[in-house]
């Protein structure tokens, strides 16, 4: 139950919600509807059949679907980097051109590309090195025909460290680009 406060606040609103509309300026009259508007619009053209459009040279099924999302999947991953470097190397090209070939026959996919230091140097200059990996990466994969709509980057410097330790092995482990599908 409202206590009359609460009436009275719910009252004031309807009032002024019911005043605002009535204030509001009328429509202008409609034009009349034609009697027969199939008379006036023009003419569509009949679906095709089912076994016509499964034919089609474009046919785009679950399976194809499927497929090329276990492609995808299969083409991302990471590409790791020398210290203090943003250099796309052979192999990680030979992966990138890999994934290149699945991106242009996806027009749609989108791929994120994280760039990651590990934690020597500054926070800033780490997140700007983070972002040179990542667009070395978004520029080769450009260079191999893929749209640069489909691509977006991001530095993440040394915050996401996939290895905490110390070692070279450790920061050698977070020196890289993840590709992701987001």
């Amino acid at each position: 139950m409202l206590s009359p406060g609460s009436r009275a606040a719910v009252w004031v609103l309807g009032a002024s919600a019911l005043s605002a509309c009535a204030s509001s300026p009328s429509p202008e009259p409609r034009a009349p509807v034609s009697a027969s508007p199939a008379a006036e619009a023009p003419a569509l053209e009949p679906l095709p059949e089912l076994a016509e459009v499964a034919s089609s040279p474009h046919e785009v099924t679950e399976a194809t679907v499927v497929a090329f999302e276990e492609r995808l999947r299969g083409a991302l991953g990471t590409v790791y980097f020398d210290y203090n470097l943003a250099i796309v190397d052979q192999a990680a090209k030979d992966r990138l051109s890999a994934l290149a070939d699945v991106l242009r026959e996806l027009p749609e996919a989108l791929l994120e590309i994280e760039g990651h230091c590990d934690v020597r140097g500054s926070t800033e200059y780490n997140l700007h090195l983070g972002e040179r990996r990542a667009r070395a990466v978004l520029k080769y994969l450009v260079t191999q025909g893929v749209p640069e709509r489909q691509l977006r980057y991001i530095s993440y410097g040394e915050e996401r460290p996939v290895d905490y330790g110390s070692t070279d092995a450790a920061h050698a482990a977070n020196r890289r680009a993840e590709l992701r599908a987001p």
